[in-house]
């Protein structure tokens, strides 16, 4: 008996120490309900991260009477990622969504709920892949896995390089440009037509005051813009590009294709932000550069992409032609009438008539005395061809050509020159492609580009990383905006050159593969927005010209500019006002010749341009700011600044090959201009002539002309070989004994420096580039690269 009161008075207390402490075992005794049973019954975990984020769903039941309460938690991977409530109904299946930023791959989660009867968990495995966008296509094959795929064409330039058929004489071509962007199934179309009357777009839009947001000055400087809306999971997109002359129906081609047919197409790698077929990275190598499409490309205009000697310019094709039947001379005007059923005229073999011929090109030659004279050219492909003589030729005065053009008779001054070319008209186009981020934002660089550049920049141990994300994971929109920034002007592999820049000309941002100038440039005036227009525009031609005698290694990346003298003692470039007038410390009379200090961007030093300036060796004629020739001096002096380049039309003493060396007989004296025309044909010899540097097999031949004419080379050899003499000592110093192409190979590589050269003091550390190019007496320059370097040049006004 008195073991069973001790039973019942145990189970009494523990009953009331049950009451209160709040826990149910079994059954609630106050209401006499079963206490709640809450359990997870199962967990849904959606494969597919979408903007970032993976639903889980966790479904509960309760087996128990009563209303469950408790906490439910999320592991992944075995660290807790979400703490949250629950509530659960008896018999009442509910199921908890939980939203975790998770990324992909394969990942542990466990869904714990704890109550104050006890705990229910389950745990399960699952691969998740990210489709950051929510657009249905996976990161891995999405192209811009943060936002909508979408690629932005600039056409920065459009140029008719031949005479363009046209019904009224002294028309120019009214061009318009068709671009194709074709994915599998999908394909867009747009037409962009520019100023009518223009052989040239640049003479419309050539001239703005850029500033220092690069992609904003693209704009600014394109003739026409395409947006496309590509397919997210096309990594290429074919863009095809056709220039067109829109006064006829149907508008007549012009051909911009480096091989068949005249339509050029690309294409463009949306993974890596670059572009191949009829243009890619290197294309200098068989044709003319990066981000430029021209019809001379397929050798129509007797320019290879290895011929140092010639340019690709207006007219080239004219001028080759004239050349192969021995008349030398710069065509100045062309124009080509449409519509002529015959041509009969003179010849350089007598007399001629051309029925229906292809094409007629009337130009206007300056031939190298000065005088100008009218030439008739005739394409004679499929047309009838007869020699005449000039008596069969009633009506047509000797020296006369007769064009029979819409019914009519017209009488024509010059000579006949005949050809045979089956191709349209040329003409060249300079295009930029680059990727557009969501809404416009992004700093245009591919993600999976910017995914290469990371391992690139690790594997180099630079210390830069990019954000392939854009921002994305941030919430405050000006940190945003400064990390695209840094991505897009940033210069993460040291080389002097932006990195959206390198992507855009086709280099690699992660590398030292190119060289950046930046300039600070002072004149000695207030400039006026038309100054500043030419000045810049002058100043891109020049970063345009020394990327092309660099073959593609060298640019002008960004300039500060200050007027009225400002910042004039630390300006690299000082333009002058006048041609004579005091100068500064240390000088006396400063004539206005453009000259430079060897060395001087790097060791500290100035180059002397003037606002105008007359040059007197030919071709003569006067450089002003806007004036494209005024760029190209201002690229030759840089070729002293930057690579220590010596001049070439004179010899190591000073002596000009042009004015100094004179020959006597017993009659008279006179100039002797041998040397000058047999010294390397350069850029440092004369900038607005020649547009390569010289190479070892140009001084080969150059002394051994010299040897030839006065038994031994060296007191007659340039400037550039021999180097500097001190005023003082009469000693040479900073000899180079070599090339121009040898010299900048050595300041941009620091292979082969002389010893002198290296025990100078720098205010600038030379950045070396990391190429490997073998120059030697096989060595030939590339024609190009015409890549349009300019537009990209940074501006910043003091």
């Amino acid at each position: 008996m008195r073991r069973i009161k001790e039973t019942l008075g145990l189970v009494l207390s523990l009953l009331i120490l049950v009451v209160g402490t709040g826990t149910f075992i079994g059954q609630n005794i106050a209401s006499g309900a079963p206490a709640p049973e809450p359990v997870i019954t199962g967990m849904d975990i959606q494969p597919v991260a979408c903007w970032g984020y993976v639903r889980i769903g966790v479904s509960l039941n309760n087996y128990g009477g009563t209303t469950a309460v408790g906490t439910l938690k999320i592991y992944v991977d075995g660290i807790e990622k979400y703490s949250g409530g629950f509530e659960v109904h008896p018999y009442t299946p509910t199921v908890e969504e939980v939203s975790l930023r998770v990324f992909s791959g394969q990942h542990s989660f466990k869904a714990e709920i704890v109550y104050p009867g006890g705990i229910s968990s389950k745990t399960q495995t699952a691969t998740l892949e990210l489709d950051a966008d929510c657009d249905g296509i996976m990161d891995l094959e999405d192209m811009d896995p943060f936002g909508d795929a979408r690629i932005m064409v600039y056409v920065l330039r459009a140029k008719a390089i031949d005479a363009v058929p046209d019904p009224i004489l002294h028309s120019d071509p009214d061009m318009s440009v068709d671009i194709t962007a074709r994915s599998g199934d999908w394909d867009s179309s747009k037409t962009l037509n520019f100023k009518s009357d223009t052989k040239d777009t640049e003479s419309y839009t050539g001239k703005i005051v850029p500033g220092i947001d690069i992609l904003g000055n693209l704009q600014n400087y394109a003739v026409g813009e395409a947006v496309f809306d590509v397919p997210d999971s096309a990594e290429i997109v074919d863009i095809t590009f056709q220039l067109r002359d829109r006064d006829d129906d149907p508008d007549d081609p012009i051909d911009i294709s480096p091989g068949p047919g005249n339509a050029a197409t690309i294409h463009y790698n949306l993974r890596t932000g670059t572009w191949s077929g009829d243009d890619y990275p290197g294309d200098e190598k068989q044709y003319y550069g990066y981000g430029h499409l021209s019809g001379c490309g397929d050798g129509s205009c007797g320019i290879s992409a290895h011929d140092p000697g010639k340019d690709v310019k207006v007219y080239s094709k004219y001028e080759n032609i004239l050349k192969k039947n021995g008349i030398n001379g710069k065509v100045i005007s062309a124009v080509s009438p449409e519509g002529v059923k015959e041509v009969r005229g003179p010849s350089k073999r007598g007399w001629v008539q051309v029925s229906r011929p292809r094409s007629v090109e009337l130009v206007t030659v300056e031939l190298p005395n000065g005088k100008l004279k009218n030439f008739t050219l005739v394409n004679t492909h499929g047309a009838r061809v007869s020699r005449l003589l000039s008596a069969m030729s009633p009506g047509s005065p000797q020296g006369d050509v007769v064009l029979s053009l819409g019914g009519k008779k017209t009488k024509i001054k010059g000579q006949v020159v005949t050809y045979s070319s089956d191709g349209a008209p040329d003409g060249e186009i300079w295009f930029v492609v680059t990727v557009l981020g969501s809404g416009g934002e992004g700093d245009g660089i591919p993600y999976w580009r910017e995914v290469e550049l990371n391992e690139e920049l690790e594997a180099a141990g630079l210390p830069w990383r990019f954000d392939p994300t854009d921002g994305y994971y941030l919430n405050d929109d000006s940190l945003r905006d400064e990390s695209n920034d840094n991505d897009s002007y940033g210069d993460y592999d040291g080389d002097g050159v932006p990195n959206i820049v390198e992507l855009m000309i086709g280099k690699d941002p992660a590398k030292r593969d190119i060289l950046g100038i930046s300039l600070k440039v002072s004149t000695e005036w207030p400039l006026s927005e038309g100054d500043k227009k030419n000045l810049i525009y002058s100043i891109r031609k020049a970063s345009d010209f020394v990327y092309d005698y660099t073959d593609g290694y060298a640019m002008i990346t960004s300039v500060q500019i200050w007027d009225n003298k400002r910042h004039w003692n630390d300006a690299d470039v000082r333009v002058h006002e006048t041609g004579v007038l005091p100068q500064t410390e240390g000088e006396f009379l400063y004539q206005g010749w453009p000259r430079a200090d060897p060395g001087g961007y790097w060791r500290g030093g100035h180059i002397m341009m003037s606002k105008k300036f007359e040059r007197y060796t030919p071709p003569t004629g006067t450089a002003s700011i806007g004036d494209v020739r005024w760029g190209r001096t201002l690229a030759h002096e840089l070729g002293h600044y930057v690579f220590w380049l010596g001049d070439e039309y004179m010899d190591w003493r000073g002596n000009s090959y042009y004015w100094n060396y004179i020959t006597c007989d017993d009659f008279a004296c006179y100039f002797d201009r041998d040397v000058y025309y047999a010294a390397p044909d350069s850029v440092m010899k004369h900038e607005w002539s020649w547009s390569e540097l010289s190479t070892p097999k140009d001084y080969e031949e150059f002394h051994q002309f010299l040897t030839d004419k006065y038994g031994d080379w060296k007191p007659y050899t340039t400037y550039q070989w021999a180097g500097d003499m001190d005023p003082q000592t009469q000693q040479i110093i900073e000899q180079w004994t070599r090339s121009a192409w040898e010299t900048l190979y050595t300041i941009l590589t620091g292979s082969n420096e002389p010893p002198w050269l290296s025990k100078l003091d720098y205010m600038k550390e030379r950045p070396l580039l990391n190429i490997n190019l073998r120059i030697d007496e096989n060595f030939t320059p590339k024609t190009g690269p015409y890549t349009g370097v300019g537009y990209f040049m940074e501006v910043t006004w003091g």
